[in-house]
């Protein structure tokens, strides 16, 4: 994912506690445990990386759609979350899930912040 293309900002200056922000990233098929808890547990570090940062509303996929949820159904729950938020957060793996994609576009198009906390984490102020 090339940054300067998309809306990156530092928030030093915001308030974040009054944005809400969305986790996209790469799913896939949750039927093996092993996988799925490594699912979790990435969508959860990045959650935590934000509250570190200051977020306070955030919207995380495996929080709000059900194991075992079908795709077309995931997609119209998280796609409806992502409309109240005004930033979005991408994991490194969104280009290789086809939902993953679809969220961060609509997101680009809608005028949603880009945040990735290693890049405002690695800025000196």
């Amino acid at each position: 994912m090339r940054s300067t293309n998309y809306n990156i900002k530092s928030l030093n200056n915001l308030t974040k506690k009054n944005f809400c922000i969305y986790i996209c990233g790469q799913v896939g098929d949750l039927t093996d445990d092993v996988y799925y808890n490594s699912v979790v547990a990435k969508f959860n570090s990045r959650e935590r990386e934000l509250r570190k940062i200051g977020y306070k509303h955030i919207v995380n996929p495996t929080r709000i759609v059900k194991r075992g949820t079908d795709w077309q159904t995931a997609m119209r729950i998280c796609l409806s979350r992502l409309m109240e938020c005004t930033h979005i957060s991408p994991l490194p793996d969104t280009q290789r899930s086809q939902g993953a994609k679809i969220e961060f576009y609509i997101a680009v198009k809608l005028g949603h912040i880009v945040v990735i906390p290693s890049k405002i984490n690695r800025r000196r102020y």
